[in-house]
């Protein structure tokens, strides 16, 4: 069975050459996750970004440490966002934290916080002052399971200014181009669905994680199956109706050809027969 170690260097040998950056320093901040449901929708969102931002310069990190102060691992004042994307990074070798002035002095653009009764507090004080007054972070949204309140800012002039949500209770993130909102989902088959944070492009529409998006695929290949054979079948009933009609007029023009044979002998036959009564 591999072992990290292995799997570590099979990636900077064959994948990635060069170390995993960040490995060198802490990979979590020491604080578990709260729920299962925190667990899953960190990473069904991590999924859909990921998947949605496939072909593009763009880091998708969840639960990692973000080091924005060589300092900060000796006062261990860092902070691992439940999820957090990083646009225009060409490098998207693998991570263990993010650090700052190892990429470029990029810092998050869009930062989404899990919140719990243990961090309620901290993430909409302490932790949004450092999002906004030092990493800059252009969005910073909140959720809060438990209330099922949803809360976002954008940095204006240096500052955050609430975000104004829909009449859904929906976020527009203008670094995403997207609505961030609620809707039910189904983690575990034959479990009832739990609201879940979604991602929403302009229109309303839902961005598929892959899952969905395998299934939509599957769906429209077997539809253009289905339209395949429903059309090799019409052309197949076609033939055999183009068929069937050239068959019908072979056998017409048969049966006239025999009724013009059948006239034309008959009309010799009284021309004959006028030509005998005339001799006598």
């Amino acid at each position: 069975m591999a072992t990290t170690q292995n799997i570590r260097e099979i990636i900077n040998t064959y994948i990635y050459p060069g170390p995993i950056r960040g490995e060198e320093l802490p990979y979590e901040d020491g604080e578990p996750l709260e729920s299962q449901w925190h667990l899953d929708a960190m990473h069904l969102l991590i999924r859909i970004l990921r998947y949605y931002y496939r072909q593009g310069d763009v880091f998708v990190g969840g639960n990692m440490s973000v080091y924005f102060d060589p300092d900060q691992q000796k006062n261990k004042n860092f902070h691992s966002p439940y999820l957090f994307l990083v646009k225009g990074v060409s490098d998207l070798r693998p991570r263990t934290s993010w650090v700052v002035w190892e990429e470029g002095l990029l810092t998050p653009d869009v930062v989404i916080e899990l919140t719990s009764p243990s961090t309620a507090k901290f993430d909409v004080t302490g932790k949004k002052e450092i999002y906004e007054q030092i990493l800059e972070t252009s969005e910073y949204v909140v959720y809060n399971p438990n209330t099922r309140q949803l809360r976002g800012w954008r940095l204006t002039g240096g500052q955050y200014c609430p975000i104004t949500p829909n009449k859904k209770g929906w976020l527009w993130l203008n670094e995403l181009e997207l609505w961030l909102g609620l809707t039910d989902y189904t983690i575990i088959p034959n479990t009832p669905p739990l609201p879940m944070l979604w991602l929403f492009d302009k229109n309303g529409n839902l961005i598929p994680s892959p899952t969905e998006k395998e299934a939509q695929q599957a769906i429209i290949e077997r539809l253009r199956a289905e339209d395949a054979r429903q059309q090799a079948q019409e052309a197949l009933q076609q033939a055999q109706q183009a068929e069937k009609e050239a068959r019908q007029a072979k056998q017409k023009a048969e049966k006239e050809r025999e009724a013009r044979l059948v006239a034309e002998a008959e009309i010799v036959r009284l021309k004959a027969l006028l030509e005998e009564k005339g001799r006598n």
